[in-house]
């Protein structure tokens, strides 16, 4: 049957199509999580004359990044508070340290053209895909891996965009290397996947 993997990891984004073992298409972007923390210091570098280190960065893109708004409704009637974090940088004005609240919606407008790309390169794979192979995916789902996976909301939106169920691996910041070692332990498996190559000397 035919699967979609969409693996967005630090340097680079890899889309997938597999099928009877092997991969039928692929794209892969330099574009994934490295970017989507830039796309936060260039934000705050921008806006608000404020120089973030990329541990600064990556602690704001993981307590409120997202790539959609969340549900208003928190289930019971009331409104859920905005996402805010406390971020520290240097003040380009004058070099001293300087502390400020950003908020979910500034940190998904600063994130949200890198992941525009992302999402168009998908649709890009999926119209290159054959018939027959898109049928299984729309039966079973797209599959997401890799750290960027975890951006919330970005599963919602892959899967709104393509009309398909879209779901996010367990541990999926480790799923590679789980997939790597279950191959290697599996040696009529790995007979069925590896490439052949002849050494020149």
């Amino acid at each position: 049957r035919g699967q979609m993997i969409i693996d967005i990891g630090g340097g680079t984004t890899e889309i997938a199509i597999l099928s009877l073992g092997g991969i039928v298409l692929n794209k892969s972007l330099r574009i994934a999580g490295d970017e989507l923390t830039e796309s936060i210091i260039h934000f705050a570098r921008v806006k608000y004359g404020l120089l973030l280190g990329d541990a600064s960065a990556e602690e704001v893109k993981i307590q409120i990044g997202s790539a959609m708004p969340d549900d208003p409704s928190a289930g019971s009637g009331q409104v859920k508070k905005e996402l805010q974090v406390v971020v520290r940088g240097r003040d380009l004005s004058n070099g001293l340290p300087k502390s400020m609240k950003f908020s979910g919606t500034e940190v998904r407008e600063a994130l949200a053209p890198t992941i525009q790309q992302i999402v168009r390169s998908v649709m890009d794979v999926l119209e290159e895909t054959p018939p027959e192979l898109v049928s299984d995916i729309i039966q079973h789902g797209i599959t997401m891996a890799g750290g960027g996976s975890l951006i919330r909301g970005l599963d919602k939106m892959v899967s709104e965009s393509t009309k398909m169920p879209v779901w996010v691996m367990d541990e999926p910041m480790s799923a590679v290397v789980r997939g790597c070692g279950k191959l290697l332990s599996d040696e009529r498996l790995l007979k069925k996947v590896k490439v052949g190559a002849r050494l020149r000397y």
